[in-house]
């Protein structure tokens, strides 16, 4: 699983280059949204394969 931070547009009440500004000192806000939304999803994933491993173990995800 694979989660991302970007955006492709500026917080509300933001310019380009405040947000840009905004990158160089470390603050991602995005950050935690990304991990929020890999904890769910992945728990998901993680709790399907914990309860159907007997189906899940020898087979190639699709």
């Amino acid at each position: 699983m694979r989660t991302v931070s970007n955006y492709d547009r500026e917080a509300p009440g933001s310019t380009p280059a405040e947000s840009l500004k905004g990158l160089v000192s470390g603050i991602y806000s995005a950050y935690v949204p990304a991990l929020d939304a890999a904890q769910v999803v992945g728990s998901k994933v993680v709790h399907y394969l914990v309860e159907h491993w007997a189906e899940c173990a020898g087979t190639i995800p699709k």
